[in-house]
């Protein structure tokens, strides 16, 4: 594999994971105020909900899948689930009851936990050579970092200017372009990290 393909795949993995920290930390930052506050429920009481109810299973799913189905196919399923739920809850959710609210939000973490929450870290390891492993590891961990920036400044923004039904439909979309994204990344499924070392002969010289 030629460096060109070696950055275009570090490009792809580090905006998966700056299009899911924008995508999961609108929920986490203003999810117990704001979407609590429009289904009335108490926001320490929806984050209980949210954390116990719908997080931590995904993370026991994701456990279970990741090695089997591959982090590429549990991350585009993931962010698909997280757009079409979201995108639900914004036209459907917030004119039902809070039990369909609270589903559709669960639907969206779990989802969410199953795929890219667990699959964004991996792959700015294992889809590069040992050598610079720690470089394109750091890269992605950035990009990520990045994203909850970007949250932090604009969903505010949004959310006074459009509102929130607005604000949860781009949410949506955003989690649809990162499956997009992720279609076009490498499946690192049954692979040893030794398949990557493509370009150790090219870096060491």
């Amino acid at each position: 594999m030629e460096w060109s393909k070696i950055w275009l795949t570090l490009l792809l993995a580090a905006l998966t994971w700056y299009i899911f920290d924008i995508a999961a930390y609108a929920g986490v930052f203003f999810g117990p105020n704001v979407i609590a506050q429009s289904i009335g429920v108490n926001g320490i009481i929806f984050e209980l909900i949210v954390l116990l109810a719908f997080a931590i299973p995904g993370n026991v799913i994701s456990t279970f899948t990741n090695d089997k189905l591959g982090r590429k196919f549990v991350q585009a399923v993931g962010f698909t689930g997280m757009g079409i739920a979201t995108i639900l809850f914004a036209l459907y959710g917030l004119k039902s009851t809070a039990l369909v609210a609270l589903s559709l939000l669960g639907l969206s973490n779990i989802m969410s936990q199953i795929g890219p929450g667990t699959a964004v870290g991996f792959l700015g390891i294992e889809l590069f050579p040992t050598l610079i492993r720690g470089v394109t590891s750091a890269i992605t961990v950035m990009a990520g970092r990045t994203g909850v920036i970007t949250t932090t400044l604009l969903v505010p923004i949004i959310l006074q200017s459009q509102g929130l039904q607005f604000t949860m439909i781009l949410l949506g979309v955003i989690s649809l372009m990162g499956a997009l994204v992720t279609m076009f990344l490498i499946e690192p499924k049954h692979k040893s990290l030794d398949e990557f070392e493509y370009l150790k002969g090219e870096i060491e010289t």
